[in-house]
């Protein structure tokens, strides 16, 4: 089995979410998923932006209300097209936070035009005590990989990690690291989960 993911590049600039993966095996595609932007391209505008780096992180960091240097992590905001609610495409720096004062890790645009943040994520969760307590999760399942597509509708599933295969990749669960100790976050025996 084979995997292949791609990313979409318009302008010579990154596409936020605008992934594809192809499966195959023996050359014979199995199945291939995308969530590429399909509107219309924009004209390249990099002369004359409004908001320089700098200033998007500063905006970004006031619109958290955490001070300049609340990131645990170095802030290098790069530039990438963001789709947005009305089917256009804008041009915003990506800026990745490992707060400081929280668990919280953030991944967050701010637009090169007005320095409003147009998207935003935060890859911490906590699970809830029944989500801990009995495996059950509201998700997204293979190969459904984007819920902003139309047709993937999110899944209740149980006890995921009894499918696992093989069966000893999860003997734990999805809480439990095996040390005694269990987490409602997103830490567990398989994973920490970060981009």
């Amino acid at each position: 089995m084979k995997h292949t993911y791609l990313r979409q590049v318009v302008n010579g600039i990154p596409v936020q979410n605008g992934v594809a993966q192809i499966n195959s095996k023996n050359g014979k595609v199995l199945s291939f998923s995308n969530s590429f932007f399909t509107g219309e391209v924009p004209a390249l505008k990099l002369t004359g932006l409004r908001i320089d780096p700098e200033e998007a992180t500063s905006r970004y960091m006031k619109f958290l209300e955490a001070p300049a240097s609340g990131c645990r992590n170095e802030v290098e905001p790069s530039l990438r097209y963001v789709a947005t609610d009305d089917g256009s495409l804008t041009l915003a720096y990506r800026i990745v936070c490992d707060m400081n004062e929280s668990d919280n890790w953030m991944e967050s645009y701010v637009s090169a035009e007005t320095g409003k943040v147009v998207s935003q994520i935060d890859y911490f969760h906590n699970a809830d005590s029944a989500e801990a307590t009995s495996g059950t999760y509201n998700v997204y399942t293979i190969p459904d990989i984007d819920p902003g597509l139309a047709n993937n509708i999110p899944q209740i599933v149980s006890q995921p990690h009894a499918n696992a295969y093989p069966a000893e990749a999860s003997t734990l669960g999805w809480h439990d690291q095996g040390d005694g100790k269990t987490f409602n976050t997103t830490i567990g025996n398989n994973v920490y989960a970060r981009e």
